[in-house]
């Protein structure tokens, strides 16, 4: 049997007198291509503390950055290069792996970003009346989306949507 090893190192937190330096959503600027990353409309810090500061700015200057220029560098010279993001997805190959990938990035981040609102909201009436007819509860609503989130390995990414039925998924 092999031996697992841990190591673990301690990376002191910063003194009061160090800052740690965050930069600002504005100041990040895709490649220029056929698809263009959400603009940020407050700063990385709005959402905290259920999201924190670090996570945004690595999700939004990283992250959804690179999956937006490599989906347009994978677009680049192709038919697609100025199609509609919903019509390649219709019809990218379940065989192109990469582009999914890149592609699935972008739209997985610009759907988080554009639906973020750094002041709490409360779900409409329809929309409330919904999650409790589908899921009995909020409450349940809440707790079967984190269980989705959790099984997916790597990504986490979920969605609550309407199918073609009308009705609510979490998928």
């Amino acid at each position: 049997k092999k031996k697992k090893l841990i190591e673990v190192v301690e990376v002191p937190l910063p003194s009061k007198e160090e800052k740690i330096t965050m930069g600002k959503p504005e100041d990040v600027k895709a490649n220029e291509g056929s698809f263009e990353m959400y603009v940020l409309p407050f700063q990385y810090d709005a959402l905290a503390p259920n999201i924190d500061a670090l996570t945004m700015e690595t999700h939004y200057s990283k992250y959804y950055l690179n999956y937006t220029n490599k989906f347009n560098e994978k677009l680049k010279g192709t038919e697609d290069e100025n199609v509609a993001l919903e019509e390649i997805i219709k019809k990218v190959s379940i065989s192109d792996a990469e582009l999914r990938n890149d592609m699935g990035g972008y739209y997985n981040h610009t759907l988080f970003f554009e639906n973020l609102k750094p002041k709490k909201t409360e779900a409409t009436d329809t929309l409330a009346g919904a999650i409790n007819k589908t899921f009995g509860s909020f409450t349940n609503f809440k707790t079967q989306f984190i269980d989705k989130a959790e099984a997916i390995t790597g990504s986490g990414w979920a969605w609550l949507i309407v199918d073609k039925m009308g009705k609510l998924q979490i998928t």
